[in-house]
């Protein structure tokens, strides 16, 4: 049995022609501010997330909820927090 040829170019041959990198329109400065606002500390102070599994349906009734008072979910949820608290 002959021995196959295992060099690069032959593995190289295998793997067929060079497909060129397409060229991106993303601006790289623009992507880079906007991640480094998301991490950074906001004038307010540090942030935490925060994660919570509610059920499907009083989900809906509080994002309606929300909607109809013209806020959106996180400005509502900071609402009920500092008023749990400063009971």
């Amino acid at each position: 049995m002959a021995k196959k040829d295992s060099g690069v170019k032959d593995t190289l041959s295998i793997l067929g022609k060079k497909v060129s990198v397409m060229k991106s329109d993303i601006d790289i400065d623009k992507t880079e501010k906007a991640t480094q606002k998301l991490h950074s500390i906001s004038k307010d102070g540090k942030k935490f997330r925060l994660t919570v599994d509610v059920p499907e349906e009083e989900y809906k009734k509080f994002k309606i909820h929300t909607v109809n008072a013209g806020k959106t979910v996180q400005d509502t949820l900071l609402e009920l927090i500092k008023y749990k608290i400063s009971q």
